[in-house]
């Protein structure tokens, strides 16, 4: 094939290229995110290699109906007819490669969608504002169930800004690597050291399969549950409605995915802008990093999960003690029902304030 040495460059105009994509991609309903994110990798390297083959075989047949390697760009530096179809192509694998990670942060986002819905919210909010009003019938030593990962204070705030500072990094290693493979490396590229050297937190990590306990680590989360105590939930209980009731969650995967967008849409234009020499090594950058991309942000989410699960108890266990959902008998005095609401295993009140709330 041949290319002039002469690179004109669309970066400037920096189009939508991943806003123009069509087709969707049925995210398959998997335990947790990071298999999601395995399933994504897994699509990347299919458009990869539909992109290659498809190359590969108009190069051919325009060589074997001419006797000469296609010319991607005219002498003037303006791509050729096979040099707009190639850009195409791009494009075309850069669709494919976002509808797979857009469908991961979609499904995510449903996740949310589906356990933050009016009733619960209302019903959350009544119990926030009700603790704050009978915090005095409380006793000091109660305690609403253990968890992990509210113990976490990074978890607990700036979590946006996270996935944000994540995914910021896209673009520079994927240029790194793209870079290593146009020079001959592309047979002995550590796509992990590239990708840490890019994401600190991931500094030191030897594969994709390390990331999650990477960022798990990075948020100081404790090895084994604690009691979430009384004087815990004075000190959160704006931070519990904040995830319960506001839905700072899903505010952060969309923030997530608007700065990967972005990231990603940079490469498909440079990768379009008329680097002909570089359209193979770029594809082949940003689809070795991909799994490493997915499973970060998968990740962040699944943390989030974790984090929306033990504050969702807590909150439940929180309604118990203030005696919302359903009312006591009226043959059982209140000492009669406190009893028993304490006896109940932790399982055993979800399940009760399941029922009586319809969450």
């Amino acid at each position: 094939m041949v290319y002039t040495s002469k690179v004109t460059s669309s970066v400037e105009e920096n189009t939508d290229i991943l806003g123009s994509a069509i087709s969707n991609v049925i995210m398959p309903n998997f335990g947790t995110t990071l298999e999601s994110a395995i399933y994504v990798g897994s699509l990347c390297e299919e458009a990869y290699t539909d992109l290659m083959t498809s190359i590969g075989v108009n190069e051919l047949a325009v060589y074997e109906s001419t006797g000469a390697e296609i010319v991607y760009e005219a002498e003037d530096g303006k791509p050729t007819e096979e040099g707009n179809k190639l850009k195409d192509n791009v494009a075309g694998f850069f669709q494919k490669i976002w509808n797979a990670i857009k469908a991961m942060f979609e499904k995510a986002i449903a996740w949310f969608k589906e356990k933050i819905h009016t009733a619960k919210v209302n019903k959350a909010d009544k119990i926030v504002a009700a603790w704050n009003k009978k915090r005095t019938t409380i006793p000091n030593d109660k305690t609403f169930g253990k968890g992990r990962y509210v113990f976490s204070a990074q978890l607990m705030s700036g979590t946006a800004q996270r996935f944000v500072n994540a995914n910021n990094f896209v673009y520079t290693a994927a240029k790194n690597i793209a870079n290593d493979i146009k020079n001959g490396n592309g047979g002995d590229i550590d796509v992990a050291a590239k990708f840490g050297d890019a994401f600190p937190v991931l500094k030191g990590i030897k594969s994709a399969s390390d990331i999650k306990e990477a960022i798990t680590k990075s948020y100081d989360i404790p090895e084994k549950s604690e009691d979430i105590t009384t004087s815990w939930v004075d000190k959160n209980i704006s931070t519990l409605k904040s995830i319960i009731v506001d839905g700072v969650d899903t505010q952060a995967i969309k923030k997530g995915y608007q700065t990967l967008k972005g990231e990603v849409n940079k490469l498909a234009n440079e990768v379009k802008s008329g680097e002909g020499d570089q359209v193979k090594a770029k594809a082949s950058a940003i689809t070795k990093i991909m799994s490493y991309v997915s499973a970060t942000n998968a990740a962040y989410i699944d943390l989030l999960k974790n984090r929306y699960n033990e504050c969702n108890r807590i909150v439940a266990s929180i309604g118990i003690a203030l005696k919302f959902g359903k009312k006591v008998e009226a043959t059982k005095g209140e000492d009669q029902y406190e009893e028993e609401t304490s006896a109940k295993g932790e399982s055993a009140i979800i399940a009760a304030v399941e029922e009586a709330f319809n969450w």
